[in-house]
């Protein structure tokens, strides 16, 4: 803006001095465009300079925290024209910076610390900037799971334990042990007291056999002409298991009290029934369509 100025100073000046010692026009035509040039520039710079949005941070990023392993995402959100961001982290080394965006991945303990943006723009002098502290929380172990048949246990009881069947992902149990009543692979999910978990490596359970458990009130009805399975009850039907005689999972249903065995080979099965709670076998053969 000042070289305008001063641009335009020295051509008014100029313009001045030939008007005095009496220049030709032609002369004074060239000098007096050269000017208004100037004028004209320094006018576009002001307006240019008037309109620029100065930066500021929309989301003020509160103390941050995370657990060990994880990828930490940090966006920041300012208005502004031609915005420029600035960080600075305590473990530069390990962080990826895209504009507004800082990336962590594997965070550990020694993450933790302070972190600075700042953010400026190329025609603004005016700045925002936020300092935030990100503190990284321990995890647990990864928990080691020892089987003995079709029983599981922990080798440690690390704080809250939850069990899971990665061939049915709607099924979970509490508890250091558990006894597999289907084959599955199963693994272990532990939770300290700062909500870190961690999770065991994936254990394959194969049961030989599944214990029936007759339930009162709850009826299965296969029609003989069709391959159609009604399940009577007063209660509500949550879930419907069926089995083959290993104890492997062949199908899932959720809310509802039949359904259809196309899908099925013929031989022998088991249908678990789940109802508010309570699980409930029976026996079910299905015949080879002639």
């Amino acid at each position: 803006m000042y070289i305008f100025l001063l641009k335009c100073i020295v051509i008014s000046d100029d313009y001045f001095k030939l008007l005095y010692r009496g220049v030709t026009s032609k002369e004074m035509n060239i000098h007096l465009k050269m000017f208004f040039a100037g004028v004209v520039l320094t006018f576009v710079y002001l307006q240019g300079i008037s309109q620029c949005v100065s930066p500021k941070i929309k989301n003020r990023v509160n103390n941050l925290s995370v657990c060990e392993y994880m990828d930490v995402v940090i966006e920041v959100d300012a208005t502004g024209d031609s915005l420029i961001y600035t960080w600075q982290a305590k473990n530069e080394a390990s962080a990826q910076v895209i504009n507004n965006k800082i990336f962590i991945k594997n965070v550990n303990t020694n993450s933790s610390g302070e972190f600075f943006v700042k953010v400026t723009s190329k025609c603004h002098e005016d700045a925002d900037s936020i300092k935030f502290q990100l503190n990284v929380k321990s995890s647990p172990i990864k928990p080691k799971v020892l089987t003995n048949g079709n029983t599981l246990h922990l080798k440690d009881s690390i704080g809250f334990c939850q069990w899971f069947n990665e061939e049915d992902p709607f099924w979970w149990k509490e508890g250091d042990s558990l006894i597999c009543s289907f084959s599955g692979k199963y693994y272990a999910l532990v939770m300290n007291n700062d909500g870190c978990y961690a999770e065991s490596e994936i254990t394959p359970v194969i049961v030989s056999h599944v214990e029936e458990k007759e339930g009162k009130g709850v009826v299965v009805y296969q029609k003989p002409e069709t391959e159609e399975v009604k399940i009577r009850t007063r209660k509500h039907v949550d879930r419907v298991e069926i089995l083959d005689k290993t104890g492997k999972l062949r199908l899932l249903f959720k809310d509802t009290n039949r359904f259809n065995t196309s899908h099925l080979e013929a031989g022998e099965f088991v249908v678990r029934v789940r109802t508010g709670g309570q699980s409930y076998t029976k026996s079910l053969k299905k015949k080879s369509r002639k």
